[in-house]
């Protein structure tokens, strides 16, 4: 509780997030115009088939350096199948998308419905690659490591926080602290 006319200590007053650990764009990620159009990659388009593989619901928010939602991002994600390979566009996969992309909500929240992915190889657990886009911040390109073993959360691991579950789908969650601060307009 905050009594009228008491001050906060400086360190309370300055509110700061520490940015997700970035990663170099990953070679496999797709180009724009072949990230699918859905956060839905257990089912391509018009699939009537579902991809096989352990259903998986991953959430998120999307914050600049204050902690402040950043609305209206676009979250990419690309990520391999339960295998560990890659779905590439021109392959004959039935149900499997591969990538996806959602906009953040006015609270800066996101949700891919996937799979699971497989491990590949020289990666430490499950790997989901994000590219955040929006018109104020810096790009993000994060590696993020679906994992509940917290030795792995050093260095530039991040790590999606396991939540539990809902209709049968393993639940995921992770925030995104983008660098850089919004501006806002004073009325």
């Amino acid at each position: 509780m905050i009594l009228l006319g008491a001050t906060l200590p400086a360190q309370a007053q300055r509110v700061f997030c520490e940015p997700t650990a970035g990663s170099a764009e990953y070679t496999a990620f797709p180009s724009n115009e072949h990230v699918r159009h859905s956060n839905n990659l257990r089912r391509k388009t018009g699939a009537p088939d579902i991809a096989d593989g352990i259903p998986m619901l991953f959430i998120g928010r999307v914050l600049d350096a204050n902690c402040v939602p950043v609305s209206g991002a676009l979250v990419q994600l690309a990520q391999a199948d339960q295998a560990g390979k890659w779905v590439r566009m021109k392959e004959d996969d039935a149900a499997f998308s591969g990538s996806g992309e959602v906009y953040t909500n006015n609270l800066g929240e996101f949700s891919f419905l996937t799979i699971l992915p497989g491990k590949q190889k020289g990666e430490l657990a499950p790997t989901l690659y994000l590219r955040v886009m929006d018109a104020d911040l810096p790009a993000l390109h994060a590696r993020v490591l679906i994992s509940d073993d917290v030795a792995l959360a050093t260095g530039r691991n991040n790590i999606a926080n396991p939540v539990g579950s809902m209709d049968s789908n393993m639940v995921y969650r992770f925030e995104l602290v983008m660098r850089g601060r919004r501006v806002f307009e004073k009325y």
